[in-house]
């Protein structure tokens, strides 16, 4: 292929990047040799020169290395610890399929350190049999967000685990709803939504959604909600269900998770030197969870429903245990 400037540029870039670092810098006639094999592009060596001075130019330094007769960005595109953080993003992602990960990884590196990636692989990455069978993730992300940009309606089905650990579409039925936002929470994506006959927001959980088409059908124009993620941190475990306020006595030793679940704006009161007591408003069945997640620290001191329902289930539980 004949080199264009643009061309030149854009892969002496990428040689750079994905080839080099500062422990491993590139020798430039390695630099014009992966651009042939990797991109078909030639260069002659006072073209290189050019083209790195026109990369400088453009904030996108390199520096040589007398040591090691070779080239490398300074700085690089991405720091170690970033390519680190995107690289086990991808790779704890849950609600990502194993396919839709390789995907992923294969675009991140076209612009990170392979040497960095390598060592990735072969010292931190490990399987991850945690990830979701369901490889229509990032299609009902995009399905979601066109339906909330144009302010229509969204079809889909719902995916359930059945008795033999595999998701699938146990009601058989086509859902139907008006698509709001879209919100991470507990490290997944969920779309919160309206258009339910009982007219209540509710939200789904996007690596569930099977089948995800548009409608074109206008969404209510009505609808108001100020803070999706107050919502989303409303529903304590992403539980549906009726909101109530809640008034919690937790040990202090727990402070961290209680900050990690509901956040810096709690109001703390300090009832006696080793608890601390705040009210929160939260979704009835998430409280009662918490209430049984940490039995041993936390006290439910309002309402008087939720003691009788936690007492409940405690004796319950006892019963089992017996």
């Amino acid at each position: 292929m004949t080199m264009d400037k643009g061309i030149g540029l854009f892969t002496i870039l990428q040689t750079l990047a994905t080839q080099s670092d500062k422990s491993h810098p590139i020798k430039r006639t390695d630099i014009i040799k992966r651009m042939e094999e990797d991109h078909e592009v030639t260069m002659e060596r006072r073209s290189f020169y050019k083209a790195r001075c026109l990369l400088d130019c453009i904030g996108f330094s390199s520096r040589y290395d007398d040591s090691k007769k070779g080239y490398y960005l300074d700085p690089p595109l991405l720091e170690r610890s970033e390519e680190l953080m995107l690289w086990n993003a991808i790779h704890s992602a849950r609600f990502l399929s194993k396919s839709e990960s390789e995907r992923l990884f294969q675009k991140v590196n076209r612009f990170c350190s392979q040497p960095h990636y390598q060592e990735f692989l072969e010292e931190v990455y490990m399987p991850n049999p945690k990830k979701t069978t369901n490889s229509e993730t990032m299609h009902n992300i995009e399905i979601a967000e066109q339906a909330i940009l144009h302010k229509i309606k969204m079809s889909f089905n719902y995916l359930h685990f059945n008795d033999d650990l595999k998701l699938v579409n146990k009601d058989d039925d086509i859902r139907i709803i008006e698509p709001r936002y879209i919100v991470y929470a507990d490290a997944r994506p969920y779309l919160i939504a309206t258009g339910r006959k009982d007219q209540q927001i509710t939200h789904y959980r996007l690596d569930r959604i099977s089948n995800a088409c548009l409608i074109n059908e206008p969404s209510d124009p009505d609808f108001e909600m100020e803070d999706a993620y107050a919502y989303a941190n409303n529903k304590l475990f992403m539980f549906s269900g009726e909101m109530i306020k809640a008034t919690i006595k937790c040990e202090k030793r727990i402070l961290d998770s209680m900050v990690d679940i509901f956040g810096t704006d709690l109001i703390l009161l300090t009832p006696d030197p080793d608890h601390y007591e705040f009210s929160v408003t939260v979704n009835r069945n998430g409280i009662l969870f918490l209430g049984q997640q940490f039995l041993d620290a936390i006290e439910i001191m309002y309402p008087d429903d939720i003691r009788k329902e936690l007492h409940k289930r405690l004796k319950v539980a006892v019963q089992n245990y017996t």
